[in-house]
Order: C-alpha cells, then structure tokens, then sequence
C-alpha cells in the first residue's frame, strides 16, 4: 500500500469542529512507510505541504494513517473562512494578494473556506498583516493550522 495519494489525519473534535472526524491529505509516498505532504490540510493542525510523515495501515478495508511527523519542511498552513456578507470582491481580493505574496491557495470541501500553504521563502509577516486587516474588518476569520519555526516570530 506504499503507493497510496491521500493519507487520513484524525481529528480532535470540540464543540462540533472541525465538522469530521478525520480528514484526507495527498501525498507523494517516499517509501519505507514515509509520505511527504503535497497539499495543506483542511483542518489538522501542526501539518504543512512538504512535511514527511511516518504512517500506519490499519482499518477495514485498510487504510493509511498518520502516524507522526518525522521532518518539517518550514512550511506553514493557515485556513481561512470567508463571511457572505462581506461580499465576493473581498474573498477575490484576498486571493490574489495571497499568491502575489507567494502562497498557494488549495480549495477545501466546504464552501467559503479555503487552505492556504505558505512556503518556507515566504514573507510570512507580511501574509499575517493581510489577513489580520481583512479579519478585523469582518471580511474573514483565519486560523494558524501550522506555523513553521522559519516563520513564527516568537520562536
């Protein structure tokens, strides 16, 4: 099963969120049990895009798990869910200044909300000033999924 694209990550859920208990992450398999991330999850915390992961297979049918993360990659993950009623320019706005910034924006299966991997080169002060603005104008709510060491400024 070493050839797997998707790998599942359990969810701690408190207060009905996140709204599954687990989720699906693709990743490149690197053998031996090891998986880098290709994309940043919806909802784990402390996983980014190429992050190496070690797994289990279990289940019936049998399916891969994380198990633990083996090496960052310095990148970081942030999610950010849209609010309606701030209208579609702002979310359209946000978008692109997130990939003039450097990040890369992958689509989560609820509307309205997206997953945003921040690479390692990325300015990421310059990233969290953009998204705090917009959240304290009630354009969105953003969550820190995963920081990297590179770019927490308290590390």
């Amino acid at each position: 099963m070493e050839h797997a694209t998707k790998v599942h990550v359990r969810l701690a859920v408190e207060g009905g969120w996140p709204p599954v208990a687990f989720e699906e992450v693709s990743v490149k398999a690197l053998g031996d049990h090891l998986y880098e991330l290709a994309s940043p999850p919806a909802f784990a915390n402390r996983l980014a895009v190429g992050d190496v992961v070690r797994v289990v297979h279990h289940g019936s049918p049998e399916q891969v798990w994380v198990d633990s993360i083996i090496e960052s990659s310095g990148h970081s993950t942030v999610r950010v869910v849209f609010f309606r009623a701030a209208g579609q320019d702002s979310e359209d706005n946000l978008r692109r200044e997130l990939v003039r910034l450097g990040a890369k924006i992958h689509e989560t299966t609820l509307d309205g909300m997206i997953s945003v991997d921040i690479p390692a080169e990325v300015d990421y002060e310059a990233v969290r000033t953009v998204l705090q603005e917009g959240e304290s104008r009630n354009f969105w709510e953003f969550d820190e999924g995963a920081i990297s060491s590179l770019h927490d400024r308290d590390a």
